[in-house]
């Protein structure tokens, strides 16, 4: 009995169809030659469809060449992406989140992650870290987020606890630890003023502070 994981990357999705000019019979017609299928599925009213194929093999291929014509039509070929919501969005960001224990104290860095995702860090653009052990982690493709999306929960584990995903951050607020908001210059901590690059910083937000007081600003429209 093969696992939900497996049938989900035997899955193709075919994206941008034009329901009028192509038919399950064309689909079938069409991607045959490329590996044994197992079943086609339309939606009524939709722009998609699902294609199983007897291998994810036949997947890995296929989405390589990212469009093809079908009928006069150019499709998207994608992988199969478990959120209906997100099957036309191409994104190249990954949102994590470490789910800790209560008791523990531990704080999600950016080496754990890029330790956690080695076999994907050449790949990686950069990584944001924000509050509550979350990140958004930018790729070079928008197909690494989605093989990522398909592996098992336990494939990525931090200080023993596996790690949480979503292929869009729409529910946070991109906040990175320099968005935070500001305290008074004169309450800052000793600590950060000696940072040669936070005394930096301060020094021209002070610079900009006295131009502002002392001279009245114009605005050009």
């Amino acid at each position: 009995m093969t696992s939900p994981i497996h049938n989900n990357r035997c899955k193709l999705l075919v994206l941008d169809l034009v329901v009028n000019k192509t038919s399950i019979d064309d689909l079938r017609t069409f991607f045959t030659p490329y590996g044994p299928i197992e079943w086609i599925e339309t939606f009524p009213g939709s722009t998609s469809a699902i294609i199983y194929f007897v291998s994810y093999l036949i997947v890995d291929r296929l989405v390589n060449y990212r469009t093809c014509l079908i009928n006069q039509n150019n499709v998207r070929l994608r992988r199969f992406r478990l959120d209906e919501n997100n099957w036309h969005i191409d994104s190249q960001t990954l949102y994590v989140k470490l789910t800790t224990p209560a008791y523990s104290n531990y704080v999600l860095t950016e080496t754990a992650l890029r330790n956690c995702f080695q076999d994907y860090q050449s790949h990686i653009l950069k990584i944001d870290l924000i509050q509550d052990n979350q990140a958004l982690i930018s790729f070079s493709n928008y197909d690494y987020v989605d093989q990522i999306l398909l592996m098992p929960s336990n494939t990525f584990i931090i200080d023993g606890v596996p790690l949480v995903f979503e292929q869009m951050p729409n529910k946070i607020k991109k906040k990175s630890r320099w968005d935070q908001t500001l305290a008074p210059l004169s309450t800052l901590p000793v600590l950060s003023v000696r940072d040669p690059v936070v005394h930096k910083l301060i020094s021209h937000i002070e610079y900009l502070g006295k131009q502002l007081r002392g001279k009245r600003i114009g605005f050009i429209i």
